[in-house]
């Protein structure tokens, strides 16, 4: 199967997948209680949320039932046609679906309050170029949770070499990597948590940044 296809192959399969249970549902998890503390200090207005490689919609239908006196409006995007069809299915209040480049991504700059992007990462073509995009549109003081399965050991690299054969094509950068990554981006990095997952998985590792205020998007 090309690779392009298999996360179309995934989509309706996706929420069955025994990995919700033990990386994608705690991931979910933790971001929405660091979304809940940015939220802590915003007021009635809209709360502008991009969850970037969004799947099937489950964090966008997770945020709106963790949060629902806010006005959040979610936007999700994914490269995968199914992926997107399915989270439109759900009829998400305050959500919208697009299928999309996140390379290239068709949003002004500083349009999202926040921006997430869990586990989709490592499968990118080019993730320097991604994460300056991602970065683009994340306004002045807005933060981007940037979450995905970290080779940080011996042990992280053996595991996730067995999870390509079921992905395809990936790189799964180091913490510090993924730091750097950040900067160059021109992002704060304000803190990394490891996600809380069973003694058996690779690492997987919560980066959070904010965009400075003077950032410009550049490709150097």
């Amino acid at each position: 199967m090309k690779s392009k296809n298999i996360w179309d192959f995934w989509a309706v399969r996706y929420e069955n997948l025994w990995v919700q249970r033990t990386s994608l549902g705690p991931t979910r998890e933790l971001v929405i209680g660091e979304i809940g503390k940015l939220l802590g200090t915003a007021g009635r207005e809209p709360v502008h949320i991009l969850d970037a490689g969004c799947g099937t919609g489950q964090l966008a239908e997770e945020l709106a039932c963790a949060f629902p006196g806010f006005a959040l409006q979610i936007t999700g995007l994914d490269a995968a046609g199914k992926m997107i069809e399915e989270a439109e299915g759900k009829k998400i209040p305050g959500a919208v679906f697009l299928a999309g480049d996140v390379h290239n991504l068709p949003f002004p700059d500083g349009r999202f309050d926040i921006v997430t992007c869990c586990h989709s990462f490592p499968y990118y073509q080019d993730q320097m170029a991604a994460l300056r995009e991602l970065a683009r549109v994340v306004k002045p003081e807005g933060a981007l949770l940037l979450v995905q399965a970290s080779a940080n050991t011996g042990y992280d690299k053996f595991a996730l070499s067995l999870v390509k054969l079921t992905t395809g094509r990936a790189f799964y950068p180091s913490a510090p990597e993924t730091a750097k990554m950040l900067e160059q981006a021109g992002l704060c990095l304000w803190g990394q948590k490891r996600v809380p997952t069973g003694f058996f998985m690779p690492n997987i590792i919560l980066s959070m940044g904010r965009r400075r205020r003077n950032h410009e998007n550049s490709s150097h």
